[in-house]
């Protein structure tokens, strides 16, 4: 098990998993490498009501760099629950800063990814119909965050001047 401290990590695949009380989640794995050692660890994000989908969409739209409206929203999610890391919604390509705790549940310590974060600043998925983020409110939190960051917009695509 890789010890608790922080990290610097690769994405190497997601997508959305049902959560244990019935609700979606996005699970996102990662390797890190260190001194030789490869470990693959997860960190979940959820899309309850409140401070915790909060959390998750700021992860989403400033770290993963998932840029859109709060009217594309759930459609995003419903691309990568259909669709996972073939989706390519999340940047795959930039290291990420993990900070890695332990959490001992029923007896058994596992190590964790408790935040994701810019630097400097083994789980299967499966693909899932879309639909599932209906009524989750998920639009409202994206205005909330794109009103608090007004900077934020979707990179523009190069085009060629004539």
């Amino acid at each position: 098990m890789i010890n608790a401290g922080t990290y610097i990590g690769k994405l190497k695949n997601y997508g959305i998993k049902i959560s244990g009380s019935g609700k979606p989640q996005i699970a996102c794995q990662f390797q890190i490498i260190e001194n030789e050692t490869v470990y693959n660890i997860n960190w979940f994000g959820s899309f309850n009501e409140g401070k915790a989908q909060e959390m998750t969409i700021k992860t989403l739209m400033s770290v993963f760099e998932l840029m859109c409206e709060p009217s594309e929203i759930e459609a995003m999610m419903d691309r990568i629950a259909s669709q996972g890391i073939e989706s390519g919604l999340l940047n795959t390509d930039k290291d990420y800063q993990l900070v890695i705790e332990h959490d001992t549940y029923n007896g058994k310590t596992n190590a964790k990814v408790k935040w994701v974060n810019n630097v400097g600043s083994g789980q299967k998925f499966e693909k899932l119909a879309g639909g599932m983020f209906k009524g989750l409110n998920l639009a409202g939190t994206v205005a909330a965050f794109k009103a608090e960051n007004p900077g934020l917009a979707k990179p523009k695509k190069d085009v060629a001047p004539f």
